[in-house]
């Protein structure tokens, strides 16, 4: 009988070494992980420096910004303060409902006072479907033709409809050009 198992202890050999790769391999995902944890931790540490150097950054700005502020005239916080106010009763104003980019326009690109930029802004018509304009109300008046084969006329049913269509334009077209 053992030379019937010496046969076969080269399966039991090959059987023990699937048990152990489970093993190796386990170790090998656990220490990929382990380098996937790290390189993660080694990204956020990074990640926070420079969140922490702009942060520095925008500091030493804001402290620049309030000096430059405190060095600043009395006269120039006035005239920032009145230019503010005049930029303010432009957009504020009732007549800048519906035309936002020219009132944005006539309050930062022109030195308008707010009286003269209202006057403009109530002579442009409004943004968007059926404006104020009087082109705009002229044309809500007016009915729109149909277009196409027979203009308002409804669509023929058949053949014969059509064709009595086509020789009846015919014959009004032809009666108009003799009269020419």
């Amino acid at each position: 009988m053992s030379r019937f198992l010496s046969r076969f202890r080269h399966l039991a050999a090959t059987a023990q070494e699937d048990e152990a790769r489970p093993d190796e391999e386990e170790a090998r995902a656990a220490e990929e992980e382990e380098e996937e944890r790290s390189a993660e931790e080694e990204e956020r540490e990074k990640e926070l420096e420079e969140e922490e150097e702009k942060s520095a950054e925008e500091e030493d700005e804001e402290e620049a910004d309030l000096e430059e502020d405190e060095e600043e005239t009395p006269a120039a916080r006035a005239a920032r303060r009145r230019e503010r106010r005049r930029c303010a009763a432009i957009l504020g104003s009732r007549e800048a409902a519906g035309r936002v980019p020219l009132a944005c326009s006539l309050a930062f690109d022109t030195n308008l006072s707010p009286n003269a930029a209202r006057k403009v802004l109530a002579a442009a018509p409004r943004e968007g479907f059926g404006g104020s304009s009087p082109l705009s109300a002229a044309m809500r008046q007016v009915r729109s033709p149909k277009l196409g084969p027979g203009g308002d006329a409804a669509a023929p049913r058949s053949e014969a409809e059509l064709a009595s269509q086509v020789i009846a334009t015919h014959r009004r077209l032809r009666g108009a050009n003799r009269r020419s």
